[in-house]
């Protein structure tokens, strides 16, 4: 196995299991422990996202710990990794889909948050997140491996 697919491997598993943990507030609630470190979890996620209440994704009656954009720009990562193990993109390739991902997200929040022109909508948020996450892993695999390769 090569060491590029072996960190893909590590990365993926990383990023596997912190989307789990942003679906684990039911956890939480069934522990003493659990009930007593939510709130500085809450607090220390707060650092990566507003964690606003309608934004965020409810399941059984549970809310997520991150905000829908937040959500898809990680799923949008873990999306870009797992397309980079059956398909070799060239960085260069990709800055108008960077520039695309960035403009969808700007009108979003114009449209919605200044413009007023509809309201906040899960949906869009989430794939807007999720297509500039996955570009941006892009990136970050492409400085990661020109790191790599230098050493």
């Amino acid at each position: 196995m090569t060491s590029h697919k072996r960190t893909k491997i590590i990365l993926f598993t990383i990023f596997s299991l912190w989307l789990i943990f942003l679906f684990s507030e039911p956890l939480f609630f069934n522990s003493k422990l659990g009930m007593v470190s939510y709130p500085f979890v809450k607090k220390g996620i707060n650092l990566v996202c507003h964690q606003q209440e309608n934004k965020l994704i409810e399941f059984f009656g549970y809310n997520s710990l991150v905000c829908a954009r937040c959500i898809g720009l990680y799923f949008g990562v873990m999306l870009g990794l797992l397309v980079s193990f059956f398909i070799k993109s060239d960085i260069r390739k990709n800055h108008k889909l960077f520039a695309l991902a960035l403009l969808l997200i700007f009108s979003d929040i114009l449209l919605y948050d200044y413009i007023n022109l509809y309201e906040y909508n899960k949906l869009i948020a989430f794939f807007t997140g999720a297509f500039l996450g996955s570009t941006v892993f892009n990136y970050f695999w492409n400085s990661l491996t020109q790191l790599k390769d230098q050493d």
